[in-house]
């Protein structure tokens, strides 16, 4: 969202303070709801500013290590509720609707460290049994919705010059390896001191005896 200078409230955005709510027209309650997550300003003064969505309010509070096990909308529950009575009233978010469910009936979920409640969500839930988290807003309550099918079909044609005004390609080489260095399970002698890690130097077919696989990219980018 971009201000100019001249707007009555330039002054006043400030980063994870500032809310937005979205309306469509003819509806009493917002299609989408954000807070302020960062501030750009350009050459014109013009402020850039970048909302996120308020499901990021699960980000904020740290669930503590948990050993569950039970059924898809309990272990929701377990962690809104726990959310819910830590963070302040007015971020606090509701279950909603659970349609996903588990072919057991049962699940098993557990961690040994503290990690934020939107990661445990996440990495429990949709990353192991699919479906999709939504934001559903009723009469100022926020509900957490978790569905097998969100329901949701755009038929709206993306064309280029109207809803669509840019598109961008790159690569990004931060993360490129060529050689790769494969470690197994720690090594232990009689006593239970380590003493290495298996490794692919003694494997069958690694003729080189090399603990390490180079790849052919080695000639392009180098080692």
């Amino acid at each position: 969202y971009m201000v100019a200078p001249d707007d009555p409230f330039y002054d006043m955005y400030q980063e994870r303070v500032t809310t937005v709510d979205v309306y469509e027209i003819g509806i009493d309650d917002p299609v989408w709801r954000g807070r302020l997550l960062s501030v750009g300003k350009g050459f014109m003064n013009i402020k850039e500013l970048t909302f996120e969505g308020d499901m990021a309010y699960l980000n904020d509070i740290q669930y503590p290590p948990y050993d569950f096990k039970g059924d898809v909308p309990e272990f929701l529950g377990n962690v809104l509720d726990y959310y819910n009575a830590h963070c302040t009233e007015d971020r606090q978010i509701q279950m909603g609707s659970v349609t996903v469910t588990d072919p057991n009936g049962y699940i098993s979920r557990s961690c040994k460290d503290y990690t934020s409640c939107w990661k445990a969500l996440s990495e429990k839930l949709p990353k192991l049994l699919g479906g999709y988290f939504k934001m559903r807003y009723l009469n100022g309550v926020r509900y957490l919705d978790y569905l097998a099918d969100p329901g949701l079909h755009n038929t709206q044609k993306i064309e280029f010059g109207k809803n669509l005004l840019n598109i961008e390609q790159y690569i990004d080489a931060s993360q490129l390896s060529t050689v790769i260095i494969p470690q197994g399970a720690v090594l232990k002698d009689e006593n239970g001191n380590e003493i290495g890690r298996v490794t692919i130097e003694t494997a069958e077919d690694n003729e080189s005896g090399r603990p390490y696989i180079e790849t052919e990219f080695v000639r392009t980018y180098g080692r």
